[in-house]
């Protein structure tokens, strides 16, 4: 479990190589549609434009990290929420199971294994389209107490979620 301090920026993460098939557009775009707003965008990771550490407005690139590493990105950024903005159903999504081991809730579209996800352990939101995401994260800007209400259902999930990261460390080592 990351700790996340409180603070007035709502801080939207992403993890991984977020290429176009993975949301970059998507990214892009919240990024400038909430330009003036008190929220930051951050990717862990590389994208499918910047390769390397980059922040510009309300957007951050990290740039390459170890995995062992993330949990640190996640607290250094301040990250309040992960964003998985693939546009394909993904079969498993590594990304929204590192971001529910820790602790953190989860966008997703709703597509494949991301969504079966969070719906399954009550992790977080599941959007349909581009506007529901927008109206979530303006619902989020507003009043940031959702999240802690969906980190509190979270929790009552806390067995699955050990059991969970027990498999993946060990089909990761």
């Amino acid at each position: 479990r990351v700790n996340i301090k409180e603070d007035s920026i709502l801080t939207v993460g992403t993890i991984g190589a977020i290429g176009y098939s993975k949301g970059w557009e998507i990214i892009k775009m919240l990024s400038e549609r909430f330009r003036t707003k008190p929220i930051r965008f951050v990717i862990a990771g590389i994208t499918a434009e910047i390769n390397s550490k980059f922040s510009r407005g309300n957007l951050i690139v990290t740039g390459q990290f170890e995995r062992s590493d993330l949990p640190k990105i996640m607290e250094e950024y301040n990250v309040d929420v992960v964003l998985i903005p693939s546009l394909w159903p993904e079969t498993y999504s590594y990304t929204t199971t590192e971001a529910i081991m820790m602790g953190l809730p989860v966008i997703v579209f709703d597509l494949g294994a991301q969504a079966e996800r969070v719906k399954k352990l009550s992790a977080g939101f599941v959007v349909n389209s581009f506007s529901d995401l927008v109206d979530l994260i303006e619902k989020l800007l507003r009043d940031k107490s959702t999240l802690e209400r969906i980190k509190k259902k979270m929790m009552l999930n806390v067995m699955d979620l050990e059991r969970w990261k027990r498999r993946y460390i060990t089909l990761l080592y």
